[in-house]
């Protein structure tokens, strides 16, 4: 919790500061515009263009912690809580990403989230109830319980395609 919170003051932090950046400039730039010479190419344009982008694009997708631990927490930590469980997989907020992220599944050929490669994920296959056609093996997750919503499954899906950040 404190982690997310933490994110949330350093987004609304950076944000802050990008967006008095870029309003200072854009107020700026026709009087230096017009005060500078036309060889010598203004300095203040230059800062907002790197310092604008970070906070609102980082922001923009999904976040592992905000959005998925979650999802992960109230469907899955129950039933994979240690790693000794099926799948030797432990979902709890504190091992999630470690378990997900760039590893073998046990139950196939895929990596249980292949950043970058939603479709190559087995982990969504799962969720999809896809896995079996991809020659994985047990029941679709979260097992015994309704299927995640398409909305859900689809942030999943957004997460691992835009390389599975842990965020």
């Amino acid at each position: 919790m404190r982690r997310a919170v933490s994110r949330t003051i350093l987004w609304v932090l950076t944000w802050t500061v990008t967006s008095a950046l870029t309003v200072a400039t854009d107020a700026d730039e026709p009087a230096n515009a017009a005060s500078t010479p036309a060889a010598v190419p203004p300095a203040a344009p230059a800062k907002p263009e790197k310092a604008a982008p970070p906070a609102p694009v980082a922001t923009a997708g999904v976040s592992f912690v905000r959005d998925l631990v979650p999802v992960l927490r109230a469907n899955c930590a129950t039933c994979h809580l240690t790693g000794s469980e099926a799948g030797n997989l432990a979902l709890h907020p504190g091992a999630a990403y470690k378990n997900l992220v760039g590893v073998q599944s046990i139950e196939s050929k895929w990596l249980r989230v292949k950043p970058g490669a939603p479709d190559e994920s087995y982990m969504l296959m799962k969720i999809d109830g896809t896995h079996l056609d991809a020659g994985g093996s047990g029941g679709r997750m979260p097992y015994n319980m309704e299927p995640l919503d398409a909305a859900t499954r689809g942030k999943f899906r957004d997460w691992v395609a835009a390389g599975a950040p842990d965020n």
